[in-house]
């Protein structure tokens, strides 16, 4: 893997000798150029920091036979309390929110309610989860771990899609000799190709550099792509070029040895008639 990275990286003209690699190494390259591009939300998950510390003494609220109870001193209807970009609302049944995030959760009463852009997208029983409650301050800290791991879970997903349809839409560049090479080794040499981009996004990733910066880079990104299908076209051409001299040259033997297999008719001269009276 370290030649095929390299040989990406500098000498793209040399990927066409990693064209029989099977599916699952493609598989298995593009889930590590997947986890280099997912590295800084990675990082970003693990080392959150802006994550309130949510318990019973700071809210004033407990679980009580799967209800929300808030009957704590320091209770507050109007507090909000930040995880991983959410604001989680604490309220008693029949108390109703004045102003609230756009992304928030509400716990009221014995449901839970998710929206996202005001929109909302579950809403369902306490009593769901099941064993999972069996303390408040337990509880935060189980979701908080919960999220933390499906979010790293859905980086990888979502960049493994993403470069799979970059990869795709590269693939359109090779319309010239689609008709002579199969699609699916055109895409698993595209897929080695994009190395150099998903290196770009890692490095976007973590420093956030100005988007401008990253178009201007993600162009040079894409030389491997280009000097592939360079080489591709040229290959094929060669191919195909070479293919029809040898085709000539079977159609101009077998028309030399259907010329050598035809009988020859000789045709005997009359003689003169004075010749013959002598």
């Amino acid at each position: 893997m370290y030649n095929l990275i390299k040989d990406s990286l500098l000498t793209p003209k040399y990927l066409l000798k990693y064209r029989n690699k099977s599916g699952l190494f493609v598989f298995f390259y593009l889930l590590v150029m997947a986890l280099f591009v997912s590295i800084g939300g990675i990082v970003q998950y693990v080392g959150y920091q802006a994550n309130a510390v949510i318990t019973t003494e700071t809210t004033g609220c407990s679980f009580t036979s799967g209800t929300l109870s808030c009957d704590g001193s320091n209770y507050d209807p109007d507090a909000k309390y930040a995880m991983f970009g959410y604001s989680i609302y604490f309220l008693e049944s029949g108390a109703d929110l004045i102003t609230a995030d756009p992304n928030r959760i509400i716990f009221q009463g014995s449901m839970i309610t998710i929206y996202l852009e005001n929109s909302m997208l579950y809403h369902f029983s306490i009593a769901n989860l099941g064993g999972t409650i069996t303390d408040f301050d337990s509880f935060f800290v189980v979701m908080a771990n919960t999220i933390r791991a499906f979010g790293i879970i859905a980086t990888i997903i979502g960049n493994i899609i993403t470069l799979i349809l970059v990869s795709l839409l590269a693939t359109i560049a090779f319309w010239r000799i689609k008709k002579f090479v199969s699609y699916k080794k055109i895409f698993k040499l595209v897929v080695f190709a994009i190395t150099p981009f998903a290196l770009l996004l890692t490095f976007y990733n973590l420093l956030n550099f100005d988007e401008i910066i990253l178009m201007l880079l993600m162009f040079f990104s894409y030389r491997s792509v280009f000097v592939l299908n360079r080489e591709m076209t040229k290959e094929t051409f060669i191919h195909l070029n070479e293919m029809a001299i040898q085709e000539l040259k079977r159609q101009n033997e077998e028309t030399d040895s259907t010329k050598e297999s035809e009988p020859k008719v000789t045709i005997e001269q009359p003689q003169d008639d004075d010749k013959s009276h002598e």
